[in-house]
């Protein structure tokens, strides 16, 4: 799908059945092959960008209050969810990584693997 047809069905409301206005809501529920997927991704940046240190330091501090955060971060930063989703960038799927305290320690533990 182009960025015109994805802006197209953002703002004028493109319709696919007959009586369908409505836009793709993303689910915040992702199976395990996915949160390894994403898991894979960050780690890569990590170890390519040489954060290591900076990143483990930021989950660390982060993992008690990652549900909460994650949970509000779709009504605060939705505009620039929609953003992220129209460059491809799965930023609901990011988030969703946060949303429970056993992937974030899944991700720390990667991450120190490394």
């Amino acid at each position: 799908m182009t960025l015109g047809e994805k802006l197209s069905r953002i703002f004028a409301g493109n319709k696919s059945t007959k009586n369908d206005y409505s836009m793709d809501v993303p689910s915040l529920e992702l199976s395990s092959e996915k949160k390894e997927e994403i898991i894979e991704k960050i780690t890569l940046k990590v170890k390519q960008y040489g954060l290591k240190t900076p990143a483990i330091l930021f989950l660390r501090s982060f993992k008690p209050a990652s549900v909460y955060g994650a949970q509000i971060a779709p009504s605060m930063l939705g505009p620039f969810f929609m953003l992220f989703e129209m460059f491809d960038i799965e930023a609901y799927n990011y988030n969703a990584i946060f949303m429970s305290r056993e992937t974030v320690d899944k991700l720390l533990k990667r991450i120190e693997e490394i």
